[in-house]
């Protein structure tokens, strides 16, 4: 007897995972903050890559919002191996 085992991306997984979840307990947006947390980076990093142009916020008077479309957007479009090191 043959078992084939099926991997799945940690794409594939994320969003398995993602889907799982009800959409009334997942927030529509995040702070920097909690966008930072939800992702497990440094604020910085995030708004880093938002002085680049590579994450989209929208403003609630002067406070920065992460949408939940435009942070998974993000880490989407994230590169699937590491930089070469020197």
């Amino acid at each position: 007897m043959s078992h084939h085992v099926t991997r799945m991306s940690t794409t594939d997984r994320a969003s398995e995972a993602w889907d799982s979840v009800s959409p009334c307990t997942r927030p529509l947006a995040y702070s920097i903050a909690d966008a930072a947390a939800a992702v497990g980076l440094g604020q910085t990093m995030l708004r880093d890559h938002i002085k680049l142009g590579l994450l989209e916020v929208r403003y609630v008077g002067s406070k920065p919002i992460v949408t939940a479309v435009a942070l998974e957007q993000w880490l989407l479009g994230l590169p699937t191996k590491a930089p070469k090191t020197a």
